[in-house]
């Protein structure tokens, strides 16, 4: 199969865990609780959200205006993993009609790091990404990490909307 830049191509795969691996952190938005926090900017959070958005019963949404056009939003618990060599990933599904971007934060001991992991397209249908953390792992070289989902309304557009499910990070 070939590949082009700027084309997309439908691809079905079956993924298994392996039993080495651990999960760091996990949402799926139908706990009590939440394990997502504001991090900086102003916008109206609604979490969770049900009805034929979510992906399952309920997922998480981020809503966008002309007045809360900003926010970030970080995972409220810290993940290390076992050495810097492990492999870390970010499994995450989404639906969205605004462009997010996903970072990776670091404490570094003398202070805070971060580093862009991927910019997220906008989707109409829920998605499954997987997202390689480990050379932002690399290269913060942290003593904890934590995933941030920077969402800033597309210019040109009233609104946005981002909905989320299913986040996990994944190290082994």
């Amino acid at each position: 199969m070939e590949f082009s830049p700027g084309l997309t191509k439908k691809l079905k795969f079956d993924v298994e865990y392996r039993d080495s691996i651990s999960f760091d952190f996990m949402e799926d938005f139908e706990g009590a609780g939440i394990n997502l926090l504001k991090y900086s900017g102003d916008t109206s959070i609604v979490f969770p959200i049900i009805g034929s958005d979510a992906f399952d019963i309920q997922s998480g949404a981020v809503f966008l205006d002309n007045t809360h056009d900003f926010v970030e939003i970080i995972t409220s618990t810290s993940f290390y993993p076992a050495s810097i060599i492990d492999k870390a990933y970010l499994e995450l599904n989404y639906k969205c009609d605004n462009e997010f971007q996903v970072f990776l934060w670091g404490n570094l001991g003398s202070g805070t790091a971060t580093v862009e992991a991927i910019t997220v397209t906008p989707k109409s249908e829920w998605n499954k990404i997987y997202v390689d953390l480990t050379t932002g792992i690399k290269t913060l070289n942290a003593l904890e990490y934590k995933i941030i989902f920077r969402l800033t309304k597309n210019t040109g557009n009233s609104t946005g909307a981002i909905y989320l499910d299913n986040i996990k990070i994944i190290t082994g």
